[in-house]
């Protein structure tokens, strides 16, 4: 059955600010005290609409965050640099009408071009544009993220914490933004 009207109105107020518009303070508010990883909490339309698993590995390579890192372990820049990075992946993915992955089209039958963009989102394997280490699947996360090693190190102590089910640990892996 469909849903009733009463039911969409809920479902749409449940939604995140929308990722073209979301702030840092957005994102800290909705996703700061989970310990959930970041990467996990971008994919939760309740935190932020319109990102998916694409702009979410964008987004963090170009803010240098490990996807694994607990959400509550960001500091306010952190959450400041990674809504910037969204919304400028996402309005520029818009301009080039989306990151068709295979063939979809938009409205006046023209591919998007925005996959041109994806400096690690389905690229496992080869070189980072960055600083040339190798990209790497974490085949343990969600929706299999990809990560620069050299650009979103996740450090040894709170590595190893993860693999031992203990995510209170201290963080040190918060970098720079990236500047591509």
């Amino acid at each position: 059955t469909l849903p009733t009207r009463a039911e969409l109105d809920d479902r749409w107020r449940a939604l995140g600010p929308d990722g073209l518009v979301v702030t840092g303070d957005d994102l800290h508010e909705r996703a700061g005290r989970s310990s959930r990883a970041i990467k996990a909490a971008l994919l939760d339309q309740r935190v932020v609409a319109g990102v998916g698993n694409i702009y979410a590995d964008e987004g963090l390579f170009r803010a240098r965050l490990h996807p694994e890192t607990p959400a509550n372990r960001l500091s306010g820049g952190d959450w400041d640099g990674l809504a910037a990075e969204l919304r400028t992946l996402l309005a520029r993915a818009v301009e080039l009408r989306g990151s068709t992955l295979r063939d979809s089209r938009d409205a006046d039958g023209n591919i998007g071009a925005a996959s041109r963009l994806h400096q690690v989102h389905g690229r496992a394997g080869p070189a980072c544009n960055s600083r040339g280490s190798e990209l790497r699947p974490l085949p343990a996360a969600p929706r299999t993220p990809v990560v620069a090693p050299r650009c979103q190190a996740l450090s040894p102590a709170y590595s190893s914490d993860i693999h031992n089910g203990d995510t209170h640990g201290e963080v040190s892996n918060i970098l720079p933004r990236h500047t591509p």
